[in-house]
């Protein structure tokens, strides 16, 4: 009972739970379903409705450089995609494209299902904003990734439409805007490769002037292996406003521009096999173009250009039918077929003979030349002042099959021409007409006539393809002569006869003999900028043998050029080749080349051109090679080049002898030239490359290979020195050195380091007015050496990036015994101003660096300090031009003025800073304090930052700015104070000092103080002593001791105040007072051609006061005046010197600062005078006792004191 009870109970409520479970499950799981069915549903909404819209559009449009927005997107999976209000903009903010909705017309089950259908894509009224460059545009900076050609081919189909689109264009160069308007695109790009692509563009083009153009155009283009496939065009244009391509025709030739209206109904198909075009209508109005680079100032105006025809190809079978070209200057008209074959390696000249020999045709052309003369007068070079009236040249050129065979006739003629100039009426009656009639009958063809005709050519040629004969003669003068009434030849002359002969004749062997001789007599070509080409008698001879009538036996047994003018002569030979390998086999040629290089340079300068370079000297030549039409293989190579001198203005050359020694293959397609091994030796340098692989491209020349060198320093330094100018500097020393150079792309490495042994710099010693020392008459004896390195060790890095021409230098080092340094930079515009920039570190140690100019500076001399300082330097290491001298080599610019570079104008464009400092220095006893030197160089000056350096109890200012800019280049010193209280030492009286102060001449004792203040200083570094300064010296107190001068100014004095104590008889006596007071005084000084003058110098002995004036040169000689005031107590005690009552006693002093020498003849005068005084005093007295004893006691005491009169 208990059990049953408590089951029942229990089972019931499990029961009702259960069943109430399950009721609730069942609508939640159709709520969950239906949500989940509800999202996947409105999922697409969702999603372009989120913020993952955006990272959806970011990654689809990651390649695109810009930003796009969209304002709606419409996605379900049953309807259309669709997006609205959609904005580009680019890189810089700038709106590049609008569109006010894109439609795909499939749903997005419909691509689920099938990706690779992408539908119709309607796209509806976009508006671009389209901005033009020379060099691109913004559309195509913003899609360049997208622009990138794919290597696999597309698996995308699709069906672009564009409807009523607008884009703006604005060309950036010009400012010119336009718009095209109701534009409407269609592209059909089918899913199967086999089908074909098909474009449709249809557009109305809307100038900012003029009518509105319209453009319709069709493109079915098959895609296949190659490139282009096959497709068909067709154009049809009215009234188009041809200005607006202005902007495609400026990125083939900046600066062009054309303008006109064109018409145009154009299809074009092309295949395989074959192609054609068939032009129903081109013309153009008003047509206008400029093309600065092709035409200069000209500029072609063609009031119509009208063009209709067909062209087509099958194969090697061309056929023209009706092709009209007619203008306002000339007309074409062509008719016919021809047939070339397609053989590999065949030219073009030789499928055009092809096509002329199996041909017919009818070719007739008229050239209107008076209005060419008046479109293009700066092209043509049509004489300023001349109005060229009449003038033609026509083509006749027709090719047939008669009953003989193929026949040609062919006719060029100019005539009728006529122009007036100054009203002078000129005619050239017959300018040139040539004529050709030939026929082929079984093979052979013979020549009916072949005849030039001109005023100043003749040619005559007669006989058949196997046998004949040609002459020709011409007279170049006549043809200057006649061309220059039309034409300004400027500084061009023709001048010279030509006569010359071929003979050609076919063996029974089949081997065709050819000889041709030609001269050329008084000849003369002189063009503007170039060196003139003259030749008394030139003599020209070729002969050969070969087989060229079949191509399988095709050979040459023997071939050979001889040139000679004079004792310049080239001999080329050409050697055997195997049959039938002609063009496929290398030839192989002996060159021989020798005479007078500036004869062969001139020879080749009408064909190749080497500007602003003057050669001289003679070249013997000797090579052999293996000519082909891609490569030409040297394989050995000597020249030899005497007294060989080369000159641009800027480099020098000049060699006793030159040999160089080659070997190498030269890449004709590719302009590149490789040697295992070349050896260059001269006088100067003895250079070794090996693996040498040297690269000329639009983009620059590039050269790796290793180099080894030995170099004479001097020799190699004297390149850069113009030798008909003075030299400035003399360099000795012997280089040995290795450069590894690499190349990738378009960049060249170098690695390079050098051991130079010996070195010495050298600045000429100072020179007698009128005296010059050149370069080559230098020699040991002239020369004042400031700089001597027993060895120093130069390493660099350097790059060059052919494409911006700049050498970037990661590392330039060099390394001394007293001073080195380490540097990065780069050099730019090598090829005219080589701009520099470098950014290092200088080690030195300047009491060795002081001992290398001891010979300058002075044994007493001396300076201590070792630092590492930075220091900069920006600016071009070549300057302005300058005009050479008149003599000698000169340069010849393409500007037609002959310039050469100067180093020296480059210092003004130069800016530098650099610094050093010392720790202790000493200089003629003089105690100099630490000081530190900051120099900046800019226009031309180095200036330096202020200095105040303690000296001896003083202080110097100094702040001296250097001029570069002038020769001789200067030193200037600031107007003011100089030097402050500082202490006279016995040192500085044998130094600069007594020059300004030549009583302290030499003085073995001296003491007090003094101050310098200058009034203007400008010194010549080359030489100083010619130097101009102006300042006063002031004294502040001062004792000078005993020297050569100052001894004998106390004797002067000593003796005149033995006069005033009345001592006459008895002979002088050495002074007993040993120094020479200086009071507080200031001696205006100054120096000017090597002298320096100073005025009122005072000293005193006791109450004798000597003041002196004068001048004492940088040689020690002195030119002075000593005067020595009277003063009134002398004559209170002794009368003796009454008649110097209220003046001053002059004693003028000549000699040297080391040997003074006071003038006799004042001394006696004054004790003449004295003894005079004396004399009238007696005679007064009564006393009349005086007889010559007086004189000669007197005379003695002189002599002991001054010695002997001169």
């Amino acid at each position: 009972m208990s059990r049953r009870r408590f089951d029942t109970p229990h089972r019931a409520p499990q029961r009702t739970v259960n069943s109430r479970g399950r009721g609730v499950r069942k609508p939640l799981v159709f709520i969950i379903g239906l949500t989940l069915g509800a999202l996947v549903w409105f999922a697409p909404a969702i999603v372009v409705n989120s913020p993952l819209k955006h990272s959806i559009l970011a990654s689809a449009t990651g390649d695109f450089a810009g930003t796009i927005s969209v304002e709606s997107i419409s996605a379900g999976w049953l309807s259309k995609l669709s997006a609205k209000n959609i904005v580009a903009f680019d890189a810089h903010g700038e709106r590049l494209a609008e569109v006010s909705s894109v439609q795909l017309e499939k749903t997005l089950v419909s691509l689920l299902q099938d990706r690779s259908d992408l539908g119709t894509i309607r796209v509806q009224n976009p508006i671009i904003n389209l901005v033009v460059r020379t060099d691109g545009s913004n559309i195509e900076d913003a899609i360049a990734p997208w622009l990138v050609p794919s290597e696999e081919p597309s698996k995308i189909g699709c069906k672009v439409e564009i409807e009523d689109g607008v884009v703006q264009v604005v060309d950036a160069s010009t400012g010119a805007q336009w718009n095209a308007t109701q534009l409407n695109v269609g592209v059909t790009m089918p899913l199967d490769a086999a089908s074909p692509l098909a474009f449709h563009v249809e557009s109305l083009l809307n100038p900012p002037n003029g009518a509105t153009g319209k453009i319709i155009a069709d493109v079915l283009l098959q895609r296949g292996d190659v490139s282009v496939g096959q497709g068909n065009l067709t154009v049809k244009a009215s009234t188009v406003p041809i200005e607006l391509a202005s902007p495609a025709f400026q990125r083939i030739m900046p600066g062009m521009q054309v303008s006109g209206l064109l018409d145009g109904d154009i299809v074009l198909d092309w295949g395989n096999t074959s192609s054609s075009a068939r032009i129903a209508q081109l013309a153009t109005q008003n047509l206008r173009v400029i093309a600065p680079q092709w035409l200069g100032t000209d500029r072609i105006e063609l009031d119509s250009l009208r063009a209709s025809g067909e062209v087509t190809q099958r194969g090697g079978a061309w056929q023209v039918q009706q092709l009209v070209v007619q203008s306002d200057i000339g007309q074409l008209t062509a008719n016919g077929s021809a047939t070339t074959t397609t053989a590999d390696g065949k030219s073009s000249a030789a499928a055009i003979m092809e096509a002329l020999r199996h041909g017919t045709f009818r070719v007739d052309g008229q050239i209107d030349l008076a209005r060419i003369a008046q479109l293009l007068p700066t092209t043509l070079k049509i004489r300023q002042g001349t109005h060229v009236a009449t003038g033609d040249i026509t083509l006749a050129l027709a090719s047939e099959i008669d009953t003989s065979g193929q026949r040609w006739d062919g006719r060029v003629e100019a005539k009728n021409l006529s122009a007036m100039y100054e009203g002078r009426h000129l005619t050239w009656d017959q300018p040139i007409a040539l004529t050709a009639v030939a026929r082929d009958v079984n093979g052979v063809v013979s020549f009916d006539r072949l005849t030039c005709e001109s005023s100043f050519l003749s040619l005559i040629a007669s006989g058949t393809s196997e046998q004949g004969e040609a002459t020709v003669r011409g007279d170049l003068s006549r043809f200057a002569a006649e061309a220059s009434q039309f034409v300004d030849l400027g500084d061009t002359r023709l001048g010279g006869r030509l006569d010359g002969k071929v003979n050609w004749q076919m063996g029974s062997d089949r081997r065709i003999r050819v000889s041709a001789s030609a001269n050329a007599e008084q000849f003369e070509m002189v063009l503007a900028n170039r060196p003139a080409w003259r030749e008394e008698r030139l003599a020209v001879q070729l002969s050969g043998i070969g087989g060229i009538s079949d191509p399988a036996t095709r050979s040459i047994d023997q071939g050979e050029l001889r040139v000679q003018s004079g004792q310049d002569l080239l001999n080329l030979t050409l050697f055997p080749t195997p049959a039938g390998t002609v063009r496929e086999t290398a030839l192989p040629v002996e060159v021989r080349l020798t005479g007078e290089i500036r004869n062969w340079v001139a020879r080749v300068q009408p064909f190749f051109v080497l500007p602003g370079w003057n050669f001289d000297g003679m070249i013997d030549l000797n090579a052999n090679a293996s000519v082909a039409s891609n490569q030409v293989q040297i394989d050995g190579a000597h020249v030899e080049l005497g007294s060989f001198r080369a000159s641009n203005g800027s480099i020098f050359v000049n060699e006793p002898v030159l040999k160089i020694d080659t070997k190498g293959v030269l890449d004709r397609t590719t302009t590149a030239f490789a040697s295992p091994d070349t050896t260059i030796a001269s006088s100067s340098i003895a250079l070794r490359a090996t693996n040498v692989d040297v690269r000329v491209g639009n983009s620059g020349t590039q050269v790796a290979g290793d180099v080894d060198y030995r170099g004479d320093v001097g020799k190699l330094a004297a390149i850069f020195s113009d030798p008909r100018q003075p030299a400035a500097r003399q360099i000795t020393g012997q280089a040995t050195g290795h450069a590894k150079l690499r190349h990738d792309g378009q960049v060249t490495s170098c690695e390079w380091s050098s051991d130079v042994t010996d070195f010495a710099y050298a600045t000429p010693v100072t020179q007698k007015v009128g005296q010059v020392v050149t370069a080559s008459q230098a020699s040991g004896d002239r020369w004042n050496t400031l700089w001597q390195e027993p060895k120093v060790k130069l390493a660099a890095t350097a790059i060059y990036d052919g494409t911006s021409s700049v050498v970037d230098i990661p590392r330039i080092e060099a390394a001394g015994d007293t001073i080195s340094f380490a540097a990065r930079g780069k050099l730019s515009e090598l090829s005219t101003r080589c701009t520099t920039e470098l950014d290092g570190q200088v080690a030195y140690d300047l009491q060795k660096l002081s001992s290398r100019f001891r010979k300058q500076l002075g044994n007493d001399f001396q300076i201590a300090g070792r630092d590492t300082r930075p220091f900069s330097f920006r600016g071009p290491l070549l300057g302005s031009s300058v005009k050479p001298a008149a003599d000698g080599l000169y340069p010849v610019s393409s500007g037609g003025r002959n310039e050469v570079t100067s180093v020296e104008s480059a210092l003004l464009q130069m800016i530098a800073q650099a610094s050093l400092g010392w720790s202790s220095a000493s200089m003629q006893g003089v105690t100099i304090g630490a000081g530190d030197i900051d120099a900046k160089l800019a226009g031309g000056k180095v200036v330096f930052a202020p200095m105040d350096v303690p000296v001896s109890e003083g202080r110097v200012l100094l702040a001296p700015t250097v001029l570069l800019d002038r020769s001789p280049m200067l030193v200037t010193l600031p107007a003011g104070p100089l030097v402050e209280r500082v202490r006279i030492s016995p040192q500085m009286c044998t130094g600069w000092f007594k020059y300004i102060a030549p009583l302290v001449a030499d003085a073995t004792a001296a003491q007090g103080t003094f101050s310098v203040s200058l009034d203007r200083a400008a010194i010549p570094l080359d030489v100083p002593s010619a130097g101009e300064v102006e300042g006063v010296l002031e004294i502040h107190t001062a004792q000078i001791g005993p020297g050569p001068l100052s001894q004998q100014l106390l004797l002067l004095a000593a003796q005149i105040k033995a006069i005033a104590d009345g001592n006459l008889l008895g002979a002088p006596t050495a002074p007993t007072e040993r120094w020479l007071d200086l009071p507080q005084q200031r001696i205006a000084f100054r120096m000017a051609e090597n002298r320096v003058y100073h005025e009122g110098l005072q000293m005193s002995a006791k109450d004798v006061v000597i003041r002196t004036s004068g001048s004492v040169g940088t040689d020690q000689t002195i030119a002075l005046i000593a005067e020595v005031p009277v003063r009134d107590e002398w004559l209170s005690r002794s009368q003796h010197l009454a008649a110097f009552r209220g003046q001053s006693i002059k004693i003028p002093i000549h000699g040297t600062l080391t040997n003074p020498k006071l003038d006799q003849n004042a001394l006696t005068q004054i004790t003449q005078q004295a003894v005079t005084g004396a004399a009238n005093q007696y005679i007064q007295g009564g006393v009349k006792q005086l007889d010559s004893e007086l004189n000669k006691q007197l005379n003695r005491g002189l002599e002991k004191l001054f010695g002997a009169p001169r």
